[in-house]
């Protein structure tokens, strides 16, 4: 029995389609960064953690979130020690979200915060949580 090809044409045919086969785009790499202390030093762990993701991979090829719930939503305060820092972030496509559900119970306790103008009110953080890892999105926590 004859060979459908021959040893030549397999290797031009393997050639081929090396060279045709159209190479993916690169996909964006998607990471939430989820803040849920009080900490000063992991806020700023957190601010360190996007700038250097941003460094890394360029603005235009990530997309990062922070998501802050909890006692983590002083990091959204636009009046606290790192304001500008997260400020600067978000100037650089950086999205943070800010759990109302934390908000709402502050309020009704006396006690809300100013938040920083480019912070996104969500209803409940770990459910955003939850929503950004539906969507591919990369788990960091500081």
């Amino acid at each position: 029995m004859r060979p459908l090809f021959t040893q030549t044409q397999l290797v031009l045919l393997v050639l081929f389609s090396c060279v045709l086969t159209p190479v993916a785009a690169t996909e964006m790499t998607k990471v939430m960064i989820y803040v849920t202390s009080s900490n000063k030093s992991l806020h700023q762990s957190a601010i360190n953690n996007a700038n250097a993701l941003i460094q890394h991979y360029g603005k235009e090829n990530i997309a990062v979130e922070i998501v802050a719930n909890g006692a983590g939503v002083g990091i959204a305060h636009s009046k606290n020690s790192m304001s500008k820092k997260v400020s600067s972030l978000l100037g650089h496509g950086v999205r943070l979200s800010v759990c109302g559900t934390t908000l709402n119970r502050m309020k009704k306790s006396g006690n809300p915060i100013p938040l920083l103008d480019a912070a996104v009110h969500v209803s409940n953080g770990t459910v955003r949580a939850v929503e950004l890892q539906k969507q591919g999105y990369s788990y960091l926590k500081p």
